[in-house]
């Protein structure tokens, strides 16, 4: 799924399904431009097999394309796997569709600002040049070096129809530079300034939307089928805005999301905590005495906190609380990332 992203439409979204008799196993959330992508796997019922009834799908699928976007440019899709989901490269594929149909919508704008300098603090420095007598595109790429830039990258190429003939990477300290020899896939090799610029828009958003904004929430916790519903319902009652997750249900690999406020701005400790015990958790400074007051951009690690009921352990833990009428075991993490839009500004966890 993708469309507009709004504060609480993760809950919204798994709400409809578990309430339409969906059990929800994992999701996948991006956020970039005030877009957002979904990749969401659910099975029927607690059983292990795919929905397979036809209207029930149709069904979900009107009514999750009204929840994406009221004017129905949404994008939904649902089809039965097998064996892993690669997230990360479906929410590239759906980010992308996303910012082309931004693309043809202000085109005109976009290429407005094309000659204008983006400096390295703004956003990646792409370039892209044609070489008529091999009949090549350069596309040479500099930006701040990280995980999976190379990844990034080439999936933009790929997803846009770019053959990649040449390529080579390098780096100067925490710089990264690649070059790529490519062609368009289909049509002639002829340079085209209009589709140059496409790509070189596609790419930057593409390097960039993988930095995430505001505070890491690590939650490992040991649930009931539809306790995932409702600790997402914790954080849009708290006014949190996910703009980045990955959520399952089972298993020993627990929650990481991002939150911010309704505002874009990093979230008061306070909220968090509030939120962590709506989920059934306690949050508390990363030093003993720490006041929960203090400024987010002044505190790099928030701390841990964990609560069970029933349980010796975690009534006898440091870092135990017992909060009544809880029904799950929560452990959270918590960390402030710090990010004005740029890659050179991110600082690695």
């Amino acid at each position: 799924m993708a469309g507009v992203d709004r504060t609480g439409l993760l809950a919204d979204v798994l709400k409809l399904l578990t309430i339409n008799g969906c059990d929800v196993r994992s999701a996948a959330v991006w956020t970039y431009s005030g877009r957002v992508a979904f990749v969401v796997s659910v099975v029927e019922g607690c059983g292990q097999q795919p929905v397979r009834d036809a209207s029930k799908l149709h069904r979900l699928k009107q009514l999750l394309h009204q929840m994406m976007d009221a004017f129905g440019n949404g994008i939904v899709s649902a089809q039965p796997v097998k064996g892993l989901i690669h997230y990360e490269r479906r929410l590239h594929q759906l980010m992308l569709k996303e910012e082309e149909k931004e693309w043809i919508r202000n085109k005109e704008a976009i290429l407005l600002r094309a000659g204008i300098y983006s400096p390295a603090s703004i956003r990646p420095d792409v370039t892209i040049q044609h070489y008529s007598h091999l009949n090549y595109w350069l596309v040479t790429i500099r930006c701040k070096d990280r995980n999976k830039l190379f990844f990034d990258t080439v999936c933009t190429l790929s997803d846009l129809n770019y053959d990649v003939y040449h390529g080579a990477i390098d780096s100067e300290g925490e710089i990264a530079i690649q070059l790529y020899y490519i062609r368009p896939r289909f049509g002639d090799f002829f340079w085209d300034s209009v589709k140059a610029t496409k790509l070189r828009v596609m790419l930057e958003a593409a390097i960039q939307r993988r930095f995430p904004k505001g505070l890491k929430v690590r939650s490992r916790a040991v649930l009931r089928a539809s306790r995932l519903c409702d600790l997402t319902a914790a954080w849009k009652d708290a006014g949190l805005w996910i703009t980045r997750a990955k959520v399952r249900a089972y298993g020993d690999h627990g929650h990481t999301l991002y939150v911010m406020d309704r505002d874009g701005q990093p979230p008061d400790p306070r909220k968090v905590q509030s939120a962590c015990q709506a989920g059934g958790g306690k949050l508390q400074g990363p030093q003993d005495g720490l006041p929960l007051g203090v400024s987010p951009s002044t505190v790099n690690v928030l701390g841990t906190a964990a609560a069970a009921v029933g349980s010796k352990a975690a009534q006898q833990g440091e870092a135990g609380v017992v909060v009544p009428g809880a029904g799950a075991k929560f452990f959270y993490m918590l960390q402030q990332r710090v990010w004005d839009g740029s890659p050179s500004s991110f600082t690695s966890l």
